[in-house]
């Protein structure tokens, strides 16, 4: 590379200048640019590359997780559960639902395989008892025993509500519907006041129904069918000329205030011991069945239909003596 500037006096030109400069240096430091440029763009390439690699590896590992923990539970692994703490939060989101899904399952397989043996086990005792009846009739046909046959017809009936018990059981363990509307209480509670009070009479009881013009967020068949177990199982109790209570009030709770629905007897009552377990599957207080039920399941059945709809049941003491039994009803 060279620079030239010409010599002149007036306008005679005596000659030049040329100044000449070498340009291997400035290839040099191009060429050594050069390569600092694609070893720069060498590293980035490969921190990219390598970064790319974690990244899918951080998407890709509980994805490859959560496709395990569901072909396990496909295999019959019901406590298999997705991994919560790893992965994006769409991944996390995921397996959440997953697990939510998991849980629900493993709780109706389990409810099916307790209601199965449940069954078999219950439904044992009275079968028994048939057949030993039924064979006493055989061995005597000719002047047939007409308390075996009494006994046999009776037997018959308790397996009917058993398996009706058992049946409405499994019905509510898997029922979860929509969330409910809310319900006038006043109509829904003298309706059963009425509908029982023929048997009431019977028995010289009173029923009384007060819904106070409450509304109550349920249905009217889980209330109705709640109610009547209720009020079969007072009945059974309660002494001649007392009086069967049913009343909806207001109660407060950490959600606000909710509808609570009693059903009041005045009989015997239950000890603490014995309401923490009456809503246990085939529990009864006493060995005795009753004219209405007696099978163990009422309870459990009435506990199931009200959490179905979100609320839950309670046995409580009645003041004065009796049972209070509340239906807390979802808000």
């Amino acid at each position: 590379m060279y620079v030239a500037v010409p010599i002149s006096i007036g306008d005679q030109v005596l000659g030049a200048i040329r100044v000449s400069y070498s340009t291997d240096q400035v290839d040099a430091k191009v060429r050594r640019y050069l390569l600092v440029l694609l070893g720069a763009g060498l590293v980035t390439l490969l921190l990219a590359a390598a970064l790319g690699v974690l990244l899918a590896r951080w998407v890709t590992r509980p994805i490859a997780k959560l496709r395990d923990a569901a072909n396990q539970l496909g295999d019959g692994d019901l406590s298999a559960r997705a991994d919560l703490d790893r992965g994006p939060p769409e991944i996390k989101d995921l397996a959440a639902a997953f697990n939510a899904t998991a849980v629900r399952l493993e709780e109706l397989v389990t409810a099916q395989e307790q209601f199965v043996a449940d069954a078999s086990h219950q439904l044992r005792t009275p079968l028994t008892a048939l057949r030993l009846r039924l064979e006493m009739v055989e061995l005597d046909p000719d002047d047939a025993n007409h308390g075996d046959i009494e006994g046999a017809r009776n037997e018959v009936q308790r397996m009917s509500r058993l398996v009706d018990g058992l049946l409405a059981l499994a019905r509510a363990e898997r029922t979860q519907g929509a969330r409910p509307g809310r319900l006038e209480l006043d109509e829904a509670l003298q309706e059963r006041a009425a509908a029982w009070q023929p048997l009431a009479t019977e028995r010289n009881i009173s029923i009384v129904a007060n819904g106070g013009g409450l509304k109550g967020r349920c249905t009217s068949d889980m209330l109705s069918q709640v109610l009547d177990n209720l009020i079969a199982n007072a009945l059974e109790v309660a002494p001649a000329d007392s009086v069967l209570t049913l009343q909806a009030t207001t109660e407060d709770s950490s959600s606000g205030s909710i509808i609570a629905v009693h059903v009041i007897d005045q009989g015997p009552g239950l000890s603490d011991e014995q309401r923490e377990r009456a809503f246990d599957r085939f529990w009864r207080a006493t060995n005795e069945r009753g004219e209405l039920g007696g099978t163990g399941l009422g309870l459990a059945i009435v506990q199931k239909l009200v959490e179905s709809e979100g609320g839950r049941a309670e046995l409580r003491a009645a003041e004065g003596g009796g049972l209070d039994a509340v239906l807390l009803l979802g808000n």
